[in-house]
């Protein structure tokens, strides 16, 4: 057996240190640089004071105009107390008021005209003038001096009903028709016929009316529009018609609606954009099968949720003209106004918009928030997982959105308020699903030891039996010699 000198144990003894330092001075810092997950600091305190702050500093006052006769001058302050009176026993999760003001007010204010020489009570919105509502007193709603009662009642019960209503519960989840909720649209007319012959429609002459709705809906969203023409769009085996002698018509249940679409044969919903699609289909059914009726619908059309509506035409016309499309154009703005969440009454559009537009700006408020804390929880979770500087950066631009759409709110701004909070629910959503971020929630710990171990591994082996090496040595070296 070889004896080791003591120059020999020092110099490995010399060597092991400096691979020692080497790992602990070059290698550590190196490895922590290259594998140290960036965290940047979200306002994690800030996001729960805005969840418990938001409804008391997001407040609703709609101003309504009444326009009196001189001879009642002072019932709108009377019925300014009737109402406050009749929105406190509703107890609405945020601040929500109505502001009477005397005077006849702009084009775009809430009007309430007062015609004191009406047979009965009633009340009338007309479905084409802005918000201008005009109210009918009876003779003995004015001798008994219940006119205020009656606006009162009129703007809660009536005007405002729906949107109380959706305020009441408007964190909760969204009906199963409505659209999920997106900054743009995107709306497709399709006519499809189902028989052979060819058939066309006026779409250029009909489409202004379909358009005039849509920039109705312009505060709640942006929406484009196009049109189509599908041949050959036969009706699919799953149809069960039934003939009906009496109506000499065939019936399509109401159950069948759902597989009416065929959306694998009919080519719809075919749109590249990133943008929700919406689709109203005309449908001309072939005359082997015509005329088709649907049970209990008395405008013959049905809605397919969160996805659009379908109308069906009996006709053997070859061209569809502006007076056949009228009706139609009706049925799918009808449609559209469900689809998207608006309320069914009152029948003016530009009511029905601003309650819409009123009620999601809110909604938005909230669903960022709730984003942007789900976001602090993810991070809270894994704290291992990136944050990366665009998610800090987008948060805060979230925050300031939210801010900024609550003072819209106040101000009445309410187109921008829903713009301003449209965007903080997009930067919300960006901000959660951050890709950096999310391709880190799927990268779990024994991933991290499949990699580290086969190169770690055979290192730590080779350090480990030369100190082991080392230490035999040194305490051979160390024994006394014998004489």
């Amino acid at each position: 057996m070889s004896v080791v000198s003591g120059d020999d144990v020092a110099i490995r003894r010399r060597i092991f240190n400096s691979i020692l330092l080497l790992c602990a001075f070059v290698g550590l810092p190196l490895w922590y640089a290259t594998t140290s997950v960036h965290r940047a600091e979200l306002p994690t305190a800030q996001i729960y004071s805005l969840s418990s702050q938001l409804r008391s500093f997001v407040s609703y006052e709609i101003p309504v105009y009444v326009t009196v006769p001189a001879t009642a001058s002072g019932v709108v302050a009377e019925a300014q107390q009737r109402l406050d009176a009749l929105l406190g026993s509703f107890d609405l999760p945020i601040s929500w008021h109505i502001v009477l003001k005397p005077g006849a007010g702009g084009a775009r204010d809430y009007k309430v005209e007062l015609v004191m020489d009406g047979e009965s009570d009633k009340i009338y919105v007309s479905p084409f003038e802005d918000r201008k509502i005009r109210l009918y007193a009876s003779p003995t709603v004015i001798s008994n001096n219940k006119v205020a009662d009656l606006i009162a009642r009129a703007l809660v019960q009536d005007v405002f009903a729906d949107e109380i209503q959706m305020f009441a519960r408007y964190d909760r989840p969204a009906s199963a028709i409505k659209m999920p909720y997106s900054p743009r649209y995107h709306v497709t007319l399709s006519l499809l016929q189902g028989g052979t012959d060819p058939i066309a429609w006026d779409i250029e002459q009909a489409a202004p009316l379909f358009e005039n709705y849509l920039r109705s809906l312009s505060p709640y969203a942006n929406f484009t529009l196009d049109s189509q023409v599908q041949h050959y769009g036969k009706l699919s085996d799953n149809i069960a018609l039934r003939y009906d002698g009496d109506k000499k018509a065939f019936l399509l249940k109401e159950a069948d609606t759902s597989t009416f679409i065929d959306y694998s044969e009919w080519g719809l919903d075919q749109n590249t954009q990133s943008v929700p699609v919406i689709n109203f289909v005309a449908y001309v059914p072939a005359s082997a099968v015509r005329p088709i009726l649907i049970e209990n619908s008395a405008s013959n059309s049905f809605i397919v949720p969160q996805w659009g509506g379908a109308a069906i035409l009996n006709t053997d016309k070859q061209v569809l003209e502006y007076g056949d499309l009228l009706p139609v154009m009706e049925i799918f703005a009808s449609q559209l106004f469900q689809l998207v969440g608006a309320p069914s009454t009152p029948k003016s559009p530009a009511i029905r918009t601003d309650i819409l537009t009123r009620v999601q700006s809110l909604q938005n408020m909230h669903k960022s928030i709730d984003n942007l804390i789900s976001l602090c929880k993810l991070c809270q979770q894994l704290p291992n997982i990136s944050v990366p500087d665009s998610t800090r950066e987008q948060v805060e631009r979230a925050i300031e959105r939210i801010m900024e759409a609550a003072a819209a709110v106040k101000n009445g701004r309410w187109g921008l308020a829903s713009s301003l909070a449209a965007e903080a629910y997009v930067l919300s959503d960006k901000a959660f699903f951050q890709k950096d971020m999310v391709q880190q929630m799927y990268f779990p710990e024994e991933h991290k030891m499949a990699v580290y171990t086969p190169l770690l591994g055979p290192f730590a082996t080779i350090m480990l039996l030369g100190l082991i090496r080392l230490v035999n040595e040194q305490r051979g070296s160390a024994k006394p010699k014998q004489a």
